[in-house]
């Protein structure tokens, strides 16, 4: 069973009347992260970076290996960030031009079973992709999804007005956990920095961290 998870944000307003909200705080903190990776196929780093940030707003995540299998409207294009996206899109008939992406994973590497990562939160149970952007060139918008799920589910339908993206979450996948933990201690002074930017109340897109 696929679940559906349409709401994705692609705007900056995201205050309300008593404050944000835990959904969207993490968009924020999502949104920061996406712009310090510049749309660059890291998500490792960016998923590493986003938990660090995520603990100065008492939010604990959880990195997850899934394997990515999108199509663009905009393009007709289809991407598949390993080789469980590869069957999904030629078991369900996609576009016969699709563009893989790799990520950090070496050859050989368990990891370009799935090929992507991403974060969970629970209680409200909410995926973070915080380096979405880097499939833009192939047609697709360049956001940071943060969409609440149910618990449970091996794949989840991220839809927007010009895509459709399942994430296939693969979570007996090795061979990223020790990168991760090696980036997230280098992140931890960054991460800080970019706290203290959203604390000020500054929006995410205005800190100077890049990667």
């Amino acid at each position: 069973m696929v679940q559906s998870a349409k709401h994705i944000r692609q705007d900056d307003d995201m205050v309300g009347a008593f404050g944000l909200s835990t959904e969207e705080r993490l968009q924020q903190i999502a949104d920061a992260v996406a712009v310090a990776i510049g749309g660059q196929s890291q998500c490792i780093v960016g998923v590493a970076l986003l938990c660090e940030l995520s603990k100065h707003f008492g939010y604990a995540l959880t990195p997850r290996a899934v394997s990515l299998a999108a199509q663009s409207a905009a393009t007709g294009r289809a991407v598949a960030t390993g080789a469980l996206a590869a069957d999904f899109i030629r078991k369900h008939g996609g576009s016969s031009e699709v563009v893989g992406y790799a990520g950090a994973s070496p050859n050989g590497s368990e990891f370009q079973r799935a090929g992507h990562l991403v974060a969970t939160f629970g209680r409200p149970f909410i995926l973070i992709d915080p380096t979405f952007e880097q499939f833009s060139a192939a047609g697709f918008p360049k956001v940071a999804p943060v969409v609440a799920i149910l618990p449970g589910e091996g794949e989840v339908l991220l839809e927007g007005p010009d895509f459709q993206a399942v994430c296939l979450f693969d979570d007996e996948n090795g061979d990223w956990q020790d990168s991760f933990e090696k980036v997230r201690e280098a992140s931890r002074e960054v991460g800080l920095d970019i706290a203290n930017h959203l604390k000020a109340g500054q929006p995410p897109h205005t800190h100077d961290v890049r990667f």
